[in-house]
C-alpha cells in the first residue's frame, strides 16, 4: 500500500480522524461535538512532530511525507473543519437567510489556509536543507491556533448563555465568529505576526490552554441541557 505507517505518522492519522468526524458532527448540528473534535486534533497535532522527531532512521522521503501530511492534516481540521462549523451555526441562528451568503467568507478562510499551509511546506523543505534542528518562530497566524482560540470563545459564549437564559446571545455569537474567521484569515498570510514555536515546556501552554478550552466546552453543554 502506498504511504508510510510506522508510528511517525499516527498522531497526524488520528488528528485527522477527528477533523472528519467534526464536520460530521457541524453537518448534524451537533456544533459542541465538532468543537470538542477540534481540541482532540489540536492535542495530535501538538505531539505529532514531536514523536516524529524520535524516529532517528526516518529517510528523507519520510519526512518529507511527514510535511505534507500534517499540512493536508492541517487543511481538514483547522481550516474546512471550523468553516464548516460557521455555516452550520448560521442554519441555526438564522434559518431565514439563505447559507449561501455566507459561502465567501468559508472560501475565503479556507483558501488562506491552504496559500499558508502550501507556503510553509515550500519554506520548510528550503529551511531543513540550510538549517538543522526545529523552525524557532513563524510568520503569520498558524492554523492550529484555531484549535486553542475558537474552543476558549465558544467556550464563554455557552457558559455565558447558561447564566443568561433569557438573553439573546445566539445571534452576537454568531457574528463574532464569523469576525473571528475573517480575522484568522488575514493573520494566516500576514508576514508581520510573528508567532514563537513551541518546543519543549512551552508546549504546556498550549496543551494547558486548549485542555482548559474543551473541558469549558464540555461544561457549557451540559449546563445548557
Amino acid at each position: 500500500m502506498l504511504g508510510f505507517y510506522n508510528y511517525t505518522t499516527w498522531l497526524t492519522y488520528l488528528g485527522l480522524i477527528c477533523g472528519v468526524f467534526g464536520i460530521g458532527f457541524a453537518a448534524e448540528g451537533h456544533e459542541t461535538a465538532a468543537i470538542v473534535c477540534l481540541c482532540l486534533a489540536g492535542f495530535f497535532d501538538l505531539f505529532d512532530g514531536k514523536v516524529a522527531s524520535t524516529k532517528k532512521d526516518r529517510t528523507d522521503d519520510m519526512k518529507r511525507f511527514g510535511i505534507q501530511i500534517d499540512s493536508l492534516s492541517d487543511l481538514i481540521c483547522f481550516c474546512v473543519l471550523p468553516a464548516t462549523v460557521m455555516l452550520c451555526l448560521q442554519k441555526s441562528v438564522l434559518p431565514d437567510v439563505s447559507v449561501k451568503w455566507f459561502y465567501p467568507l468559508a472560501a475565503i478562510y479556507v483558501l488562506a489556509g491552504l496559500i499558508r499551509l502550501a507556503y510553509f511546506n515550500v519554506t520548510e523543505e528550503n529551511r531543513q536543507k540550510t538549517e538543522k534542528g526545529v523552525r524557532k518562530s513563524y510568520n503569520g497566524i498558524p492554523v492550529t491556533t484555531t484549535a486553542v482560540v475558537i474552543p476558549f470563545f465558544f467556550a464563554v459564549y455557552g457558559i455565558a448563555k447558561s447564566m443568561m437564559p433569557e438573553a439573546s446571545l445566539d445571534l452576537g455569537y454568531f457574528i463574532f465568529y464569523c469576525v473571528e474567521l475573517f480575522f484568522f484569515a488575514f493573520g494566516f498570510l500576514f508576514k508581520g505576526f510573528k508567532i514563537p514555536k513551541m518546543h519543549g515546556k512551552r508546549m504546556l501552554i498550549p496543551l494547558i490552554i486548549g485542555a482548559v478550552a474543551g473541558i469549558a466546552v464540555i461544561v457549557a453543554f451540559i449546563l445548557n441541557k
